[in-house]
Protein backbone atom coordinates (compact mmCIF):
# COMPACT_ATOMS: atom_id res chain seq x y z
CA UNK A 1 0.00 0.00 0.00
CA UNK A 2 2.50 2.38 0.82
CA UNK A 3 4.27 1.71 -2.45
CA UNK A 4 1.50 2.50 -4.20
CA UNK A 5 0.67 5.83 -2.57
CA UNK A 6 4.62 6.62 -2.93
CA UNK A 7 3.89 5.63 -6.52
CA UNK A 8 0.83 8.05 -7.22
CA UNK A 9 2.44 10.92 -5.27
CA UNK A 10 5.81 10.52 -7.61
CA UNK A 11 3.82 11.02 -10.38
CA UNK A 12 2.58 14.36 -9.63
CA UNK A 13 4.68 17.40 -10.43
CA UNK A 14 7.47 18.11 -7.90
CA UNK A 15 5.87 21.69 -7.45
CA UNK A 16 2.73 20.26 -6.05
CA UNK A 17 3.81 17.84 -4.25
CA UNK A 18 6.20 20.70 -2.75
CA UNK A 19 3.13 22.44 -1.71
CA UNK A 20 1.25 19.70 -0.11
CA UNK A 21 4.36 19.03 2.04
CA UNK A 22 4.53 21.89 3.23
CA UNK A 23 0.46 21.76 4.20
CA UNK A 24 1.39 18.48 5.98
CA UNK A 25 4.50 20.15 7.59
CA UNK A 26 2.50 23.09 9.12
CA UNK A 27 0.10 20.27 10.38
CA UNK A 28 2.20 18.07 11.86
CA UNK A 29 3.57 20.82 13.70
CA UNK A 30 0.53 21.13 15.74
CA UNK A 31 -0.05 17.30 15.73
CA UNK A 32 3.90 15.70 16.24
CA UNK A 33 4.12 17.20 20.10
CA UNK A 34 7.13 15.04 21.00
CA UNK A 35 8.89 16.39 17.83
CA UNK A 36 7.59 19.97 18.15
CA UNK A 37 9.31 20.03 21.55
CA UNK A 38 12.77 18.35 20.11
CA UNK A 39 12.95 20.90 17.49
CA UNK A 40 11.91 23.59 19.29
CA UNK A 41 14.76 22.78 22.23
CA UNK A 42 17.24 22.20 19.63
CA UNK A 43 16.73 25.57 18.23
CA UNK A 44 16.91 27.25 21.48
CA UNK A 45 19.84 25.48 22.99
CA UNK A 46 21.65 26.65 19.06
CA UNK A 47 20.44 30.22 19.43
CA UNK A 48 20.40 31.05 23.13
CA UNK A 49 19.70 34.69 22.06
CA UNK A 50 16.87 34.08 20.32
CA UNK A 51 13.53 35.47 21.13
CA UNK A 52 10.97 32.05 21.83
CA UNK A 53 8.82 34.05 19.35
CA UNK A 54 11.51 33.95 16.51
CA UNK A 55 12.22 30.30 17.79
CA UNK A 56 9.17 29.16 17.21
CA UNK A 57 8.27 30.85 13.89
CA UNK A 58 11.76 29.15 12.34
CA UNK A 59 10.55 25.58 14.25
CA UNK A 60 7.24 26.26 12.30
CA UNK A 61 9.51 26.96 8.77
CA UNK A 62 11.33 23.22 9.47
CA UNK A 63 8.45 21.56 9.84
CA UNK A 64 7.23 22.89 6.36
CA UNK A 65 10.53 21.98 4.67
CA UNK A 66 10.59 18.75 6.64
CA UNK A 67 6.87 18.24 4.83
CA UNK A 68 7.93 19.22 1.50
CA UNK A 69 11.50 17.41 1.87
CA UNK A 70 9.75 14.40 2.97
CA UNK A 71 6.77 14.01 -0.26
CA UNK A 72 9.50 15.31 -2.65
CA UNK A 73 11.09 11.47 -1.78
CA UNK A 74 7.88 10.03 -3.93
CA UNK A 75 9.08 12.37 -7.35
CA UNK A 76 13.15 11.32 -6.52
CA UNK A 77 12.45 7.82 -6.33
CA UNK A 78 10.30 8.04 -9.28
CA UNK A 79 11.98 10.70 -11.42
CA UNK A 80 14.61 10.14 -14.71
CA UNK A 81 17.62 11.56 -14.16
CA UNK A 82 17.40 14.03 -16.44
CA UNK A 83 14.30 15.47 -13.67
CA UNK A 84 16.06 14.90 -11.14
CA UNK A 85 19.06 17.26 -12.62
CA UNK A 86 16.87 19.37 -13.29
CA UNK A 87 15.37 20.06 -9.54
CA UNK A 88 18.29 19.47 -7.87
CA UNK A 89 20.32 21.52 -9.01
CA UNK A 90 24.55 21.96 -8.03
CA UNK A 91 26.23 25.81 -6.84
CA UNK A 92 29.94 26.24 -7.40
CA UNK A 93 30.25 22.67 -8.36
CA UNK A 94 33.37 23.73 -9.85
CA UNK A 95 34.81 23.95 -6.68
CA UNK A 96 34.38 20.26 -6.50
CA UNK A 97 35.41 18.94 -10.00
CA UNK A 98 39.08 21.13 -9.75
CA UNK A 99 39.64 18.66 -6.97
CA UNK A 100 38.13 15.60 -7.70
CA UNK A 101 40.39 12.58 -8.71
CA UNK A 102 43.13 13.73 -6.86
CA UNK A 103 41.69 12.95 -3.16
CA UNK A 104 39.10 11.56 -1.46
CA UNK A 105 36.32 14.70 -1.02
CA UNK A 106 33.61 14.84 1.75
CA UNK A 107 30.32 16.74 0.94
CA UNK A 108 28.96 18.41 4.06
CA UNK A 109 25.25 19.17 3.49
CA UNK A 110 21.98 20.37 4.78
CA UNK A 111 21.41 18.19 7.54
CA UNK A 112 18.03 16.47 7.75
CA UNK A 113 15.62 18.22 5.15
CA UNK A 114 17.81 18.34 2.04
CA UNK A 115 20.25 15.27 2.93
CA UNK A 116 19.02 12.72 0.97
CA UNK A 117 18.03 14.83 -2.19
CA UNK A 118 21.07 15.39 -2.40
CA UNK A 119 22.61 12.33 -2.02
CA UNK A 120 20.44 10.87 -4.95
CA UNK A 121 21.05 13.97 -7.01
CA UNK A 122 24.86 12.93 -7.16
CA UNK A 123 24.19 9.50 -8.19
CA UNK A 124 22.90 10.97 -11.28
CA UNK A 125 26.37 11.95 -12.25
CA UNK A 126 29.01 10.56 -10.09
CA UNK A 127 29.78 7.38 -8.04
CA UNK A 128 28.91 8.46 -4.43
CA UNK A 129 27.65 7.21 -0.99
CA UNK A 130 25.23 9.07 1.52
CA UNK A 131 24.94 8.47 5.07
CA UNK A 132 22.02 6.15 5.97
CA UNK A 133 20.25 5.61 9.58
CA UNK A 134 17.81 2.53 9.44
CA UNK A 135 14.21 3.13 10.06
CA UNK A 136 12.29 1.89 12.68
CA UNK A 137 9.64 1.06 10.69
CA UNK A 138 10.76 -1.88 8.46
CA UNK A 139 8.66 -0.88 5.77
CA UNK A 140 10.00 2.33 5.37
CA UNK A 141 13.08 1.12 5.69
CA UNK A 142 12.57 -0.83 2.74
CA UNK A 143 10.76 1.89 0.77
CA UNK A 144 13.56 4.39 1.59
CA UNK A 145 16.08 1.66 0.45
CA UNK A 146 14.41 0.51 -2.15
CA UNK A 147 14.15 4.59 -3.76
Amino acid sequence: MLQFVIRLLGAMPPRTLAALGRGIGRIAFYLAKSRRHICIRNLTLCFPNVPSAQIRIRAKAHFRAYGQAMLEHAFLFNAPREEIRSYVQFRDEHHWLEHRGKRPIIWLCPHFVGLDHVGIRITCDYLGASMYSTQSNPNVDALIRAG
